[in-house]
Formats: structure tokens, C-alpha cells, sequence
């Protein structure tokens, strides 16, 4: 479905990927990313996978109602994914309780330490595997991933995302489930 809201400017990003592979973006703060609400979400009755990315780019996703938006959509037995992006307002792990359904968690080591307060990315991996989510995947840039699960789905460690971003990645891994 195309919808259109009034006053709401059109959203678009440019990665810029630095010789290291670091990344940086810029973006319109103004844009309707920034300003995605639950109620702006339409999910089609056929549908079997839902993923969000960048959980933190609008302020209006709260832990509450993407509890509730997740939950729905476990009821319906749709499989879910989340790919974070750095916190906005200094949450920690402690404030996401809607991880619980979360069926795969994509995150990058650094948000990892960020949403977790720590550092060591083996617990991280413990922490966020902790609050419910069935599969943790850490993103370590040329490192490859941290990858935690309650499947016997047998997996490698050697896929790489040379854009930097691991979009083709998470895109990837997502078809492969």
C-alpha cells in the first residue's frame, strides 16, 4: 500500500563509507522515517515476515507500542526481525521489553555494547539472547558476526558485507530462514 500524511517530508539517506569501511549517514531530520508511528505500519493478512530496521530513528516507536505491534503479530504466528541502529534516548537493555518477540535481532557491536552497558561482545550476546529474542545476530564488521540461537539451523561465520552497512547481509540471511 502508498500512503500520504501531509507535511511530512519524504525520507532519504546517503551512507557514506569511509576507506576503513567506518559509515556515517546523512539524512533529513525532518523526514517520515523520523516520524514512522505504529498506526502507520499496514500489515497484509497473507504476510509471514515483518522486520523493522533502524529502531531508533523515530522517537513515536516506543518500547510500548512496539510491544504490542510485535506481540499482534506473534499471535499470528509472523516471523519477526529487528535491525537496531544507535539508541536515540540512552536506552539500555532494560527498557526493550518487546524483545521477547522478536524472532531474529540484528545489531552491530557497537549498539550491542551501547543497548547492553558493556563492552565484551560474548556477553552482550548472552544478555541480548537473555531477554527472549530466538536468534542474536552481532555484526562485527570485517570480523564477520556473533550468531546465537535457538535453532539447529547450521550457519558459517564468513559472510561479509563490503558496503559497510550489512544491509545486504541482514537481507540475506532473512531470505536464507
Amino acid at each position: 500500500d502508498i500512503f500520504i500524511k501531509d507535511n511530512i517530508e519524504t525520507s532519504v539517506s546517503l551512507v557514506l563509507i569511509e576507506e576503513d569501511g567506518n559509515r556515517s549517514f546523512v539524512g533529513n531530520i525532518n523526514g517520515s522515517v523520523r516520524l514512522l508511528d505504529i498506526d502507520d505500519i499496514h500489515i497484509d493478512e497473507d504476510c509471514k515476515v515483518v522486520g523493522l530496521a533502524s529502531m531508533f530513528i523515530s522517537q513515536n516507536l516506543t518500547n510500548d507500542k512496539l510491544e504490542l505491534f510485535f506481540k499482534s503479530l506473534k499471535d499470528k504466528n509472523i516471523t519477526t526481525y529487528i535491525d537496531f541502529s544507535n539508541p536515540k534516548n540512552n536506552e539500555t537493555i532494560n527498557d526493550l521489553t518487546f524483545l521477547k518477540y522478536i524472532d531474529y535481532l540484528f545489531i552491530n557491536r557497537h549498539e550491542a555494547s551501547l543497548i547492553c552497558r558493556n563492552n565484551n561482545l560474548l556477553e552482550c550476546e548472552k544478555i541480548l539472547y537473555s531477554c527472549g529474542s530466538k536468534n542474536v545476530v552481532i555484526k562485527c564488521d570485517k570480523d564477520g558476526y556473533l550468531y546465537k540461537s535457538n535453532l539447529n539451523k547450521p550457519i558459517g561465520n564468513h559472510w561479509i558485507d563490503s558496503t559497510g552497512a550489512w544491509d545486504s547481509f541482514v537481507a540475506g540471511f532473512v531470505f536464507w530462514i
